[in-house]
């Protein structure tokens, strides 16, 4: 699902979701100078009658080789279980796992890129973070750094299987 609003009705949205406008586009995915294309379901949080929605039903993810070589700890288990049984029950495409740190976000991600076997796209906000799930995926999975895309700047390497 794609939640796109009109570039010509940005003044109209941020007037309707005020609390919005200090973070100043922070929350575009893109702009195209047209189209603002925005996370989806912010259409539900953020509701506009003037928002293109666009579901996509057909969308299939591209399946990847890729194997766990890791083993999770037990507090581990239940947080990727349900997002496992989500995924199969109603064909959740992506998710958000939240936990404390030190809990094993990072580790939980790739194992799940593992279970599910499907091209992954990660969303950090700086680079240290970054590092760390190169990281993990070089060291919890069958990949290499040659299989793992950085999209930051300029860079825009989403033809690998985990970016």
């Amino acid at each position: 699902m794609w939640t796109i609003l009109p570039k010509v009705e940005l003044d109209n949205f941020l007037q309707t979701h005020p609390k919005l406008q200090r973070h100043d586009g922070g929350y575009f995915l893109h702009d195209d100078g047209e189209y603002i294309f925005l996370p989806r379901h912010f259409v539900t949080s953020y509701p506009f009658d003037r928002y293109i929605v666009h579901i996509d039903e057909a969308f299939k993810a591209e399946t990847i080789d890729i194997e766990f070589t890791g083993e999770l700890r037990p507090e581990q288990k239940p947080a990727v279980n349900t997002f496992i049984n989500e995924y199969q029950t109603h064909n959740f495409t992506s998710g958000i796992l939240q936990a404390r740190p030190g809990f094993g976000k990072t580790v939980s991600g790739a194992y799940l890129t593992c279970t599910l076997k499907q091209k992954t796209l990660i969303i950090l906000d700086n680079s240290k973070l970054l590092e760390q799930w190169v990281d993990a995926y070089k060291t919890f999975t069958t990949l290499t750094e040659d299989d793992i895309g950085i999209i930051q700047g300029k860079k825009f390497e989403s033809d690998k299987p985990v970016a």
